[in-house]
């Protein structure tokens, strides 16, 4: 896994709490590298789920809200570090659609080991479409959170509702109703 997401995590940490709940996550998870990541390096993911596991046991923050909040973390940096992908939309629902098929394909011109979930998205009408994930990794409530921030971001109000579609979470959908 990318460093910048480790990166991004312990600032979204530092945020919510302080360095010092950084650093105790870091030493109570007792990860491999002893938490020393750049963004440009590449790391075990089993480090960042214990990373998570022991965010989650210090500051009682379930895993899922975790990776939500981190979703949206992660879009502002995005949105921050690559506008150009986001100016062309004025709608979530018109990015979204990009996600796959151009913007993963840049990220894999820039780092071509980069392990990248599958976005697909279906239009079922005029006011919702279905955002299919696919992921080994399992990150769901991460999706989620960058999608939440995707409508925040184009300032249009949505419902989402979530459905995994197979037993390890590889495979998510999300329905996303406009309001």
């Amino acid at each position: 896994m990318k460093g910048v997401v480790f990166t991004e995590f312990f600032e979204l940490i530092e945020e919510l709490h302080d360095y010092e709940m950084v650093d105790r996550v870091i030493q109570e998870s007792n990860v491999e590298s002893g938490g020393n990541y750049t963004s440009i390096g590449s790391y075990d993911f089993q480090e960042l789920v214990k990373l998570l596991i022991t965010y989650s046991n210090i500051s009682g923050n379930s895993i899922d809200e975790a990776l939500r909040l981190f979703g949206h973390k992660l879009l502002k940096t995005f949105r921050s570090g690559y506008a150009a992908f986001f100016e062309p939309y004025d709608n979530a629902r018109d990015f979204l659609k990009t996600v796959d098929n151009y913007i993963h394909v840049e990220v894999y011109k820039l780092y071509p080991d980069a392990e990248l979930p599958s976005i697909r998205v279906e239009d079922v009408d005029d006011n919702s479409f279905r955002l299919i994930y696919s992921s080994s990794r399992a990150l769901g409530h991460l999706a989620f959170g960058l999608i939440e921030a995707t409508f925040e971001l184009y300032k249009e109000e949505y419902t989402i509702e979530m459905k995994s579609t197979s037993e390890k979470g590889d495979e998510v959908t999300f329905l996303c109703k406009r309001i």
